[in-house]
């Protein structure tokens, strides 16, 4: 008895460290694929909420934050079956994403980030979302490997042809 309150408090401080250094990539990653923002809560809010009850169940997971993307990823698959697909330019302007900037250099950054929006929204599936899971949530091509349940050097393969097309796509 001791012992499974031992195991549970272990799990909860896991789960809420997990919670504290990756709730905002949860986010982030999920809005970069969903681009809503309200929509992006509840898939994040859901992939914690259904991380917790495995590990409530007992659950040995080697790795909360892979498992944690994982199921938004799931859960972001299972959401994109159920509605319609919409354009990028639609997506940003129902984002509400206007031009903060005031300076040159800010306008300029603004211009480049729109254009790999784009070019990143015109890559293939498969190398969309392992390039977004390496340089936008900095995991490493293992735990990439993990959330997507392949190898990681097919993984790591994936990620420099997508780089690859990427750089095609924005040179022209």
């Amino acid at each position: 008895m001791l012992q499974d309150l031992t195991s549970e408090s272990e799990n909860e401080a896991q789960f809420m460290k997990v919670y504290e250094n990756y709730a905002d990539g949860i986010f982030r990653y999920c809005l970069f694929r969903v681009w809503d923002k309200e929509l992006a809560r509840d898939l994040t809010q859901e992939a914690f909420c259904r991380a917790w009850f495995q590990l409530a169940e007992g659950k040995d997971i080697d790795n909360l934050r892979a498992f944690v993307y994982k199921v938004a990823r799931n859960l972001i698959i299972d959401n994109s079956r159920k509605r319609k697909d919409v354009s990028l330019d639609q997506m940003l302007d129902d984002a509400k994403i206007s031009l903060p900037a005031t300076s040159a250099n800010q306008v300029e950054s603004y211009v480049d980030g729109r254009l790999l929006l784009r070019s990143l929204e015109q890559l293939d599936e498969q190398y969309k979302e392992v390039v977004m899971l390496r340089y936008i949530e900095e995991m490493t091509p293992a735990e990439i490997a993990e959330v997507l349940g392949e190898k990681a050097n097919a993984v790591s393969i994936r990620i420099n042809r997508g780089i690859s097309k990427l750089r095609e796509l924005i040179n022209g």
